[in-house]
């Protein structure tokens, strides 16, 4: 890994910032110095326009909330963005699927127009649940509280109605598997991101500069939370046998690992909220791919 990387990131500054706030911010108290960020950043060849433009937008989106102690910028993660990004990070940084209770999670939702219907659908797809008619939704086994939270978000009178029941045999579940959600797609995702990482995979394991090892365990996490959160997570019963998913994902936690002492060493190092130094990673940030 080098600095040349930088000009071959084609990623959006906002979208980066994302990743960053949720992998590296979050576990660490929410908020971090603008002028850390941007060294963060600047391994990706964004500059101080794009990374301003993106910090206003997020911040007008509500996801952070910004303030300024004497000449210095401080950004932190709004009280949504800190769920939501619990919510994303037991999908991102699990370790592998379990069994299967034979169950199915149904959301029928109400008869509206196609785009406030699609309002509702889009949450439910970021939970994993698969379209299989225009109101009809399913997950086999979507993360209790993430539901609860999304649901209490919809307003009054466009709460689908949320059923939980048997599936039934084994080969009628898979066959509703094939019909909502597009497996084919997700697994030439994942087959790209091995092909991408695996020069990474195949360095030398000894000594790594921490900045280099901070900017490509950003780069890793950034591709593979596209994946993440696109996966359905289904149980090991419903997937094509020998799912290239599961090989992803410990490919990920293995990379991971090998970057993460490093990385931290130099968070550890360089990066301030306002109060100082950022304080020790969370307990569950030490979990992640199962670690």
């Amino acid at each position: 890994m080098s600095r040349a990387n930088k000009s071959r990131a084609p990623v959006r500054a906002g979208s980066l910032v994302v990743t960053v706030f949720g992998d590296v911010v979050a576990p660490r108290g929410g908020e971090i110095a603008y002028a850390g960020l941007a060294r963060v950043l600047e391994a990706f060849g964004v500059n101080d326009s794009q990374l301003r433009t993106a910090l206003s937008r997020l911040v007008a989106e509500k996801w952070l909330a910004s303030q300024r102690v004497g000449r210095s910028a401080f950004y932190a993660l709004s009280d949504a963005a800190r769920h939501r990004s619990a919510e994303a990070e037991a999908r991102i940084y699990a370790a592998a699927p379990g069994a299967w209770n034979g169950r199915w999670c149904v959301a029928i939702l109400p008869d509206l127009t196609p785009n406030v219907r699609e309002s509702i659908r889009k949450p439910l797809s970021w939970l994993g649940f698969g379209a299989i008619g225009p109101q009809t939704m399913i997950h086999p086994r979507p993360d209790p509280a993430a539901l609860g939270s999304l649901l209490a978000d919809i307003p009054a009178g466009r709460h689908p109605l949320v059923v939980d029941g048997v599936a039934g045999p084994v080969e009628a579940a898979r066959a509703l598997v094939r019909q909502g959600w597009d497996l084919d797609a997700l697994g030439r995702g994942y087959q790209d991101f091995l092909d991408a990482f695996a020069p990474l995979a195949r360095a030398k394991r000894g000594a790594i500069d921490p900045y280099e090892a901070l900017a490509g365990r950003i780069r890793l996490v950034h591709a593979f939370r596209r994946l993440a959160l696109r996966d359905p997570d289904l149980p090991p019963e419903l997937l094509p046998g020998d799912w290239i998913g599961v090989k992803a994902r410990r490919f990920a936690g293995r990379i991971y690992a090998h970057l993460r002492p490093a990385s931290e060493r130099w968070i550890d190092a360089n990066l301030f909220n306002a109060k100082g130094k950022l304080p020790s990673a969370a307990v569950y940030a030490r979990r992640r791919f199962g670690g």
